[in-house]
């Protein structure tokens, strides 16, 4: 399942049209085709935030 199922799957559009999330919130949310790419997302997110990442178990 890729970037064009998750995007229907999960519809984050709607979410602001409920108004359950502020529109400027949308850039939150990636979508990706594979797991390495949003994994990418996800460390370069850690990266920039200078945030330490926990494993799980640890």
């Amino acid at each position: 399942m890729g970037e064009r199922f998750w995007r229907r799957a999960f519809d984050v559009e709607f979410l602001v049209d409920e108004g359950m999330i502020a529109a400027h919130d949308t850039d939150l949310f990636c979508f990706a085709e594979a797991a390495s790419q949003i994994w990418r997302i996800m460390t370069h997110w850690y990266e920039q935030a200078k945030v330490q990442q926990e494993r799980c178990g640890d």
